[in-house]
């Protein structure tokens, strides 16, 4: 299998000299640094539909799979760029679901209709088939990516897109083609097309500014790399800091209606492969309703009042005292082990190269009390790790629904990066109108909602 390879956009000065810093010497400013983050309040209810958090996870295992190349892998301490390799083609094919295609042994197929084989469960009345990742005897997922299968949500994200793929051969079918091959192509292609539409104009939408989203995404400027289909690669600040959407996670969810339908973070990874937890059966409570994370009410650019009706499953950006030390410190090492710039040098970095798009997005320093607060002996009052000094930003301009502006930069480049290196987009003679949802749901909105497929839009037709 072919290795792919990172780029580091952002040479730091600071690095290695923070790398060489003794553990004693680590611990005390990083604790430092975590004891003026738990003083930040609590972040406020947002208004982000917690199901884009796992939708992210989904495209970030999607555009990449970090590992080192090492026969024997080194102790974390000596982990260094040269190392580490991207395990995955970085663009945005579902390969972490499809697999090499129908005659991938690794994912289990029904080579006679097209179709993904489903695991069994017991099933609700909001699901189509089988309503878990299909498993061994031991319980161990049959997936082409078994991160996939890392904790519950986002194994029901993939058992999402494979019934969608389902239901899309059973259009095809009804439109009276034939033939297992040509099935699974047809679908495969649509889903993607859907797939992308939705990366690009919901998903993105949602967690990005919208000067971001128009100057990066839509008008294309500020790039820090060119697509390229050939030989595409990704930004190693993407992968550990800017696309690191840990604060989004909550301590816990209301996954169904049912009276024992509420999972704490800890119980969420007991039903997965590794620490399967009901020999293979998922029990019908923890099926989870994918309208309670995409509320089928919420306008495409408005997501205001989601929060009061949905309290446990919706997400923000800020660390608060949701995001464990243990989380913030497995970020702050790799970003020291892989010699990544600090806050400040990318910040320094985007001035330099992009000053036109920088003023143009009206970026600015952060002003953070966190890092005001910190001593003047600490390191990392100047040169704070790229994944908090992300998450600050997002935190300081109020709105915690979003990345800030300049966290947004780097996502919105990286993702418009891999889009672009996908063989299959742009699509040709595709739109939304032509698409398979157009006659069962987007014909029933509003016209000037027509023109955009959500997640919202694929679980309705996927599972009404």
């Amino acid at each position: 299998m072919r290795d792919w390879s990172y780029r580091q956009l952002i040479a730091s000065a600071s690095a290695p000299q923070l790398a060489s810093l003794s553990p004693a010497a680590l611990d005390h400013h990083l604790g430092e640094l975590f004891s003026e983050l738990d003083k930040l309040p609590r972040a406020a209810s947002g208004s982000l539909p917690a199901g884009y958090t796992y939708l992210g996870q989904l495209i970030a295992h999607d555009i990449t799979h970090l590992r080192q190349t090492d026969a024997k892998p080194q102790p974390a301490q000596h982990l260094t760029l040269s190392r580490m390799k991207q395990a995955r083609k970085p663009v945005l094919d579902l390969d972490t679901i499809y697999g090499a295609g129908l005659d991938d042994s690794a994912v289990p197929y029904c080579r006679e209709t097209g179709k993904f084989k489903l695991g069994s469960s017991l099933g609700t009345e909001y699901a189509i088939g089988d309503c878990d990742l299909p498993r061994d005897p031991l319980g161990v997922s049959l997936i082409a990516d078994i991160r996939n299968d890392q904790n519950l949500l986002i194994a029901q994200m993939q058992v999402l897109f494979m019934n969608f793929h389902n239901k899309v051969v059973d259009h095809f079918v009804s439109s009276g083609l034939r033939g297992a091959d040509q099935l699974f192509a047809l679908a495969r292609t649509e889903v993607l097309h859907v797939y992308h539409h939705i990366v690009l104009h919901d998903f993105c939408w949602q967690i990005l500014p919208v000067d971001v989203y128009d100057t990066v995404l839509i008008d294309g400027e500020g790039l820090l790399g060119k697509p390229d289909k050939h030989d595409p690669s990704t930004a190693i600040e993407f992968v550990t800091a800017a696309f690191r959407l840990h604060s989004m996670v909550r301590s816990g969810y209301r996954v169904s209606a049912a009276p024992q339908g509420a999972v704490s973070i800890d119980e969420m990874f007991k039903w997965t492969g590794k620490h399967n937890a009901c020999d293979c059966f998922l029990p019908q409570e923890l099926v989870v309703d994918w309208r309670k994370f995409f509320p089928p009410d919420e306008p495409r650019r408005l997501a205001d009042n989601v929060a009061k009706a949905l309290s446990t499953t919706v997400s923000t950006f800020v660390i608060d005292q949701h995001t464990t030390h243990q989380m913030r410190r497995r970020s702050c090492e790799r970003a020291l082990q892989l010699r990544l710039a600090s806050g400040q040098e990318a910040h320094a970095h985007l001035l330099q190269q992009f000053p036109s798009v920088y003023e143009r997005l009206g970026l600015r320093p952060l002003q953070s009390a966190v890092l005001q607060n910190l001593p003047d002996t600490n390191p990392f009052k100047q040169a704070t790790p790229l994944w908090i000094y992300l998450m600050l930003e997002a935190g300081n301009g109020g709105n915690v629904n979003k990345l800030g502006t300049f966290g947004g930069w780097l996502v919105a480049d990286s993702i418009r990066t891999a889009l672009h290196s996908t063989e299959q987009f742009p699509p040709t003679r595709w739109s939304p109108a032509q698409s398979v949802l157009f006659d069962r749901v987007l014909r029933h909105k509003k016209s000037h909602e027509q023109r955009w497929i959500a997640m919202k839009d694929l679980v309705r037709y996927t599972y009404h």
